[in-house]
């Protein structure tokens, strides 16, 4: 109790990869965004951190969406 909590992040890789490559500051195509994921797992050691949460948030739709996922965990933690 009163430790820490770990809540992640999570979208399908399809998804994430189109984000990536939408976005106007630093858009990485398909190839650099995969090769970042697993160069995140492998040498950052992500995977466990991501497997291991207390929380995983689906940030497969809109950002209201995800902002109300955040507070129902907020809320169920207060």
């Amino acid at each position: 109790e009163g430790g820490l909590v770990t809540v992640a992040v999570w979208a399908p890789p399809a998804l994430r990869y189109q984000r990536l490559a939408e976005r106007k500051v630093r858009p990485l195509t398909y190839e650099q965004a995969r090769a970042r994921d697993f160069a995140e797992i492998e040498n950052v050691n992500k995977g466990g951190p991501i497997a291991m949460a207390d929380y995983t948030l689906l940030n497969n739709s809109s950002l209201e969406s995800l902002v109300r996922q955040t507070n129902l965990i907020l809320d169920e933690l207060s």
